[in-house]
């Protein structure tokens, strides 16, 4: 990984600091929760584990992995040291930061912080670039790991992080994304064929796009369009 670092364990939202710097962290560490797996990869060298108590098997598993196949680790945690093993991974191990020594973390200096009281929650500024990803993107063919990408989390843990915050899955947030713009755009462009909308919001398929606006809407992208011009028309004479 290039720019980014690996981060295992508890969330970073789970770090007792500012949410300025919690902000910081957050664009320069791509989160994977347990999936340890992320350290059998070439190019990872050394990642962060946040250890909590609900990580510790986890973190167990972690060390294993790096211990055979020469990774190191930086770990973070209030944890006893007998609990974590530390005599025991001490190979592993290149540092051990408690929470008094979080903001030694090393994150990219170069970054705007702001004021604090204008530094949006880690969550919500994800959320704004799931939305604004989507947005630029909608054309296109638009895939989980790519936005997951975008907001420094693995495509695993992405999945996990959306249904936590929003009541359904990416695929379901994006299909209706999708429709809502047909809906506008139904509307505002009344002579654009229903083959150019369905293009415009991703679907290069017409008769899926049919489909799917059905699903969402009770009727077809025609009917709706043709609903929402009387309606249009019947206000304008009132």
């Amino acid at each position: 990984m290039s720019s980014t670092f690996c981060w295992l364990g508890e969330s970073i939202e789970s770090l007792p600091m500012d949410k300025c710097r919690l902000r910081l962290l957050s664009d320069y560490y791509t989160e994977f929760g347990d999936d340890v797996s992320v350290l059998s990869r070439t190019d990872v060298h050394v990642a962060y584990f946040y250890v909590s108590e609900k990580f510790v098997r986890s973190f167990e598993l972690a060390a294993r992995i790096c211990r055979n196949l020469d990774k190191k680790l930086i770990v973070i945690s209030n944890l006893n040291y007998n609990k974590l093993n530390i005599s025991t991974h001490s190979t592993v191990i290149t540092k051990l930061v408690s929470h008094q020594q979080i903001n030694e973390l090393p994150m990219d200096l170069s970054q705007s912080i702001g004021a604090h009281e204008q530094c949006p929650s880690t969550v919500q500024l994800r959320l704004s670039k799931v939305d604004k990803y989507i947005s630029k993107h909608l054309e296109s063919d638009i895939r989980e790991q790519d936005v997951a990408k975008e907001v420094n989390l693995s495509t695993a843990y992405f999945s996990k992080f959306f249904r936590k915050n929003k009541p359904v899955s990416f695929q379901t947030y994006l299909s209706d994304f999708r429709i809502e713009k047909a809906k506008h755009l139904l509307t505002r462009n009344p002579s654009d064929k229903i083959s150019s909308i369905a293009y415009q919001v991703g679907y290069s398929d017409v008769a899926y796009f049919n489909r799917v606006f059905k699903k969402h809407c009770t009727m077809t992208p025609t009917q709706y369009r043709k609903m929402s011009l009387n309606k249009a028309q019947s206000h304008q004479t009132c």
